[in-house]
């Protein structure tokens, strides 16, 4: 299955970034394109022409992000919702969200999960028929260990072979 990664962090050296390199890894790179919305700069850049053709040719299409004050950087709701706009999104089959939390998991559902909402319900809808979301987490980002970090990339291959199924 072809697959489109989008990161969004504006820290290259984050953990954001470890994610981002080991899915890369797990993935078939002849089967792989990346886009990073920062790319060295201090401002996320906007959707493209070859944005456009990436969606066209991806079906699956995996983002990379922190979630912040519960949902998606706004740098990427931006990208998201343009690419909507000129009907990008139209042939995909999955989405897939793979971004830490600072808050537990408890904490972010009480306040409604805006995020896991959008991935798992919200862009399925606009994609092709059938087609599905699934959202990884690793949450309390901010009070956790090295260990559970690791263990956290660790997990990655497994569960991208579950939503990319």
């Amino acid at each position: 299955m072809n697959v489109l990664l989008v990161f969004c962090h504006p820290v290259p050296g984050s953990f954001g970034a470890a994610v981002r390199d080991k899915v890369q890894s797990i993935l078939d790179a002849d089967r792989l394109r990346a886009i990073d919305l920062y790319d060295g700069n201090e401002l996320p850049r906007s959707f493209s022409d070859e944005d456009a053709r990436d969606l066209a040719w991806a079906r699956a299409v995996i983002l990379i992000y922190p979630t912040w004050w519960g949902t998606l950087p706004a740098p990427l709701m931006g990208w998201i919702e343009e690419g909507l706009e000129r009907s990008a999104w139209e042939n995909l089959e999955r989405v897939v969200a793979v971004t830490t939390h600072g808050s537990s998991r408890f904490v972010n559902r009480f306040t409604g999960g805006t995020g896991r909402r959008i991935v798992m319900r919200g862009l399925p809808r606009q994609m092709t028929f059938g087609a599905s979301g699934r959202f990884i987490a690793l949450y309390s980002m901010d009070q956790i260990d090295d260990s559970r970090r690791a263990k956290f990339l660790d997990s990655l291959p497994s569960e991208l072979d579950r939503a990319l199924r």
